[in-house]
């Protein structure tokens, strides 16, 4: 098994450089916040209404006959939104046929997500679970907050396990209140045989969203024919094959899996993407958070 590495610096260093030179509109901060809305809108003041900039439904003709003046509500969206991540960092996420392992790809996912809710007033909070609940922050705010987060999920001591879906949603069910976002970020192999039972009902109580973290390998072999020491990552067990006449086997087995999966994220009415780890995360979720917020609107 690779050794993990997760130096979260240069990431880190990528987004306050981008959120400095305020490119907001086509990065994450604004994207989520308008994909996941706040609770509602509070008055903030007045201004001065603008001709031709503004509706002149939104004139406030009370305050506008006060002051002689036409004036405009100023109305400021109320965040403070409960987000939750959960962090699947047993062993099968510790694989990887590209530079990356399932895991460093996940752990930058994570560290990105939670920098764009934290920057637009939301609680974030974190749990990296295999089997059990391995390391639990609670949900908190602002930047002093996301920089324990990294701290955390730059840890290689909070990775390898085994992996109990079942276990840490029926910890979410009575840890978190209902309403609140929850994010699962795992392979999603190795499912026990409950979990779509628990997904269910996690869905009645939460606005969830799956990401789907594969490697290439998790889906097709390699095109040459060779002979491959495979392990089972939640036991000892291994098992020399022959790829020779089943790649197509494989194949059909991998995405007959990942349509039942999705088939269940659908079922329950949450959210899914799914991202591969030899491609960049950026621009495929913005585009999943833009079709969420077309498909709602």
């Amino acid at each position: 098994m690779r050794e993990i590495k997760l130096n979260l610096r240069p990431l880190i260093k990528q987004l306050e450089v981008a959120m400095r030179r305020g490119e907001t509109q086509e990065f994450l901060p604004s994207a989520y916040r308008s994909t996941f809305k706040g609770r509602g809108l509070e008055f903030e003041g007045f201004r001065q209404y603008l001709s031709g900039m503004d509706d002149a439904r939104d004139i406030d003709w009370k305050s506008s006959l006060r002051s002689r003046d036409l004036l405009v509500r100023i109305l400021r969206e109320e965040r403070n939104l409960s987000v939750f991540i959960l962090f699947h960092v047993g062993d099968s996420m510790l694989y990887a046929s590209t530079p990356k392992l399932k895991c460093e790809f996940g752990a930058e996912l994570v560290a990105t997500l939670a920098y764009g809710m934290l920057n637009v007033g939301d609680r974030v909070g974190l749990c990296m679970f295999t089997d059990k609940v391995v390391k639990l922050v609670p949900p908190g705010s602002g930047m002093r907050h996301f920089y324990f987060i990294t701290r955390v999920l730059s840890d290689p001591k909070n990775y390898g396990g085994k992996f109990d879906l079942d276990h840490v949603l029926k910890f979410c069910v009575g840890y978190l209140r209902k309403g609140s976002l929850l994010f699962v970020v795992s392979d999603f192999l190795g499912l026990g045989k409950d979990w779509q039972r628990l997904f269910s009902m996690s869905a009645l109580k939460f606005d969830l969203t799956a990401f789907v973290v594969r490697d290439p390998r998790d889906m097709v072999l390699p095109a040459e024919n060779a002979q491959l020491l495979v392990g089972d990552p939640y036991s000892d067990r291994q098992l020399l094959i022959d790829t020779a006449g089943i790649h197509e086997e494989y194949e059909n087995a991998a995405t007959e899996q990942l349509i039942e999966l999705t088939d269940t994220f659908v079922k329950t009415n949450s959210d899914y993407i799914v991202l591969f780890t030899d491609k960049e995360f950026l621009f495929p979720v913005l585009k999943f958070f833009e079709r969420r917020r077309s498909r709602l609107k």
